[in-house]
């Protein structure tokens, strides 16, 4: 064979690898944190890991290359990475006997994988999954073989469509008996207890309809495909404010610390926190949920905040004056004055869209909030025009979800 018919077979433009670059504002942090996920470093264009600001991460082969991001903010500009392992179970055992473990249980989805979830410092989510045996069951409660595809224009996704969003749970049980794989199936990308949860939710009879999808084997922490995040139904609910639904889900078995939120990649519960939805924030805890120090500022938890703050090690100054700004933008006056006298910055711009905590007061309408900033000197950020802030329910439909407002990043005290 001649070189020439070699460069034929072997094309030089091949792929051979792809490496995912991640964002960290503290490296040395995001080193400590990886080596005990079982990576190795090395660095260019430094002498040493305590003068870079770029490095790569190598395990079995593969790659994640980070970069210092100081304006990085882990509910806007985290990352997520799907790594491919021989066996999940195998993996969380080792990142547990490492001291990696964060409690998040091995999962089996519904599109035949079986995944562990972990969030590192930064907010990035990282998937680690194995295929699941061809024909095998998983645990008992794991999802269905293989969920359908229907598109929006099927008589049979149309009908399901409708009787779940009427809360026609009768119908609904019917259609079910006949069919039992439509409770798991996929209609634009999505499960129809997500449909049940889109915005604007509360829909009626929500009891009814989660049980009666759930006893057809619906999975309740289905991921949203399609999609940049990988929110479940509880996401959606808590993203609506709906507490009834968000009961149901849970009395149903729904995991409320299942990651993916499109708020920095966590919980339902900062889904709830992002985009504005106190109820649903206050149920959630009530229910159990993991919470640090924004959640508590935002409820007037006054004891638990004072907790947090003079924990050690304490809030560095961005937990401190982001748990102001949500204080301030939910009207929480006594948490604010407290945040204020500990150190908080009282026009600390919110880098998701430079909004001071003023701000965030004036667009939800707290107005003896408002009247106490301004008397204390506070000033506005945003230049004519911007907007408003005005944070209504997500609309999840289109994959893009509503705009959101939220926090400068997961309280590793407090939180998965």
């Amino acid at each position: 064979m001649t070189d020439q018919d070699r460069s034929f077979q072997v094309p030089a433009g091949r792929c051979l690898s792809v490496a995912p670059g991640m964002p960290t504002t503290d490296l040395a942090r995001t080193v400590e944190h990886y080596r005990r996920l079982g990576f190795t470093f090395s660095v260019l264009g430094a002498s040493s890991l305590a003068e870079a600001d770029f490095a790569i991460a190598e395990r079995d082969g593969i790659e994640l290359h980070f970069a210092v991001k100081p304006d990085h903010d882990p509910s806007r500009t985290a990352t997520w990475v799907y790594i491919g392992v021989e066996d999940a179970d195998v993996m969380s055992e080792e990142l547990n006997a490492a001291g990696a473990g964060q409690g998040r249980p091995v999962r089996d989805t519904d599109y035949r994988m079986r995944e562990l979830a972990h969030i590192d410092p930064d907010g990035n989510l990282l998937l680690f999954g194995s295929p699941l045996a061809e024909g095998g069951a998983g645990p008992p409660g794991s999802p269905a073989p293989k969920a359908r595809t229907l598109p929006d224009s099927d008589r049979a996704a149309f009908e399901l469509l409708r009787v779940t969003k009427l809360g026609d749970a009768e119908a609904l049980t019917r259609m079910l008996a006949a069919d039992p794989g439509l409770a798991s199936c996929r209609i634009n990308g999505i499960t129809p207890l997500h449909h049940f949860a889109d915005a604007p939710g509360h829909l009626p009879n929500a009891a009814a309809v989660v049980n009666a999808l759930a006893a057809a084997g619906a999975d309740l922490n289905a991921h949203a495909r399609d999609m940049w995040h990988h929110e479940t139904p509880l996401h959606w609910a808590a993203s609506n404010d709906d507490v009834v639904l968000i009961d149901a889900l849970l009395d149903a078995g729904a995991d409320i610390e299942h990651p993916g939120s499109s708020i920095n990649g966590g919980t339902p519960i900062w889904s709830a926190l992002g985009y504005a939805q106190w109820a649903a924030v206050r149920r959630l805890w009530e229910r159990g949920a993991e919470t640090g120090l924004p959640h508590a500022a935002v409820l007037g938890l006054v004891d638990a905040v004072i907790a947090l703050v003079e924990a050690s090690p304490p809030p560095d100054p961005d937990e401190l004056s982001g748990a102001f700004w949500n204080a301030c933008r939910a009207g929480q006056l006594d948490t604010a004055r407290y945040l204020l006298a500990r150190g908080a910055d009282r026009d600390w711009p919110a880098p998701w869209d430079g909004s001071t905590p003023l701000d965030a007061a004036s667009a939800s309408h707290q107005r003896e909030m408002v009247a106490w900033l301004r008397a204390s000197g506070a000033r506005p950020g945003r230049l004519p025009g911007a907007s408003s802030g005005h944070i209504a329910p997500a609309d999840h439909g289109d994959g893009g979800g509503g705009e959101s407002q939220c926090v400068p990043g997961h309280d590793e005290r407090a939180g998965p």
